[in-house]
């Protein structure tokens, strides 16, 4: 599947680019991680149909991460 494919790919260019072990930083929507390049790495649900329409994203978890996101960067 093409989400499979993304998923490796992404995988492997981070294994490649990053000193970091992706089991250390497990997605999840509103999951903030400090990266050892001190970047900062925060987890979003993308706000496509299906995420929309089964319930894993709504409008209110999205303006709520926006908010908390804009709070910590201003």
């Amino acid at each position: 599947s093409k989400t499979g494919e993304g998923v490796r790919f992404l995988s492997r260019y981070i294994k490649q680019n990053f000193d970091i072990i992706l089991k250390d930083f497990p997605f999840g929507h509103d999951k903030k991680y400090n990266l050892p390049n001190g970047k900062i790495l925060w987890g979003c649900y993308h706000p496509s149909p299906r995420n929309v329409n089964t319930g894993r994203l709504d409008e209110k978890m999205m303006i709520d991460l926006l908010k908390k996101v804009k709070g910590y960067i201003a």
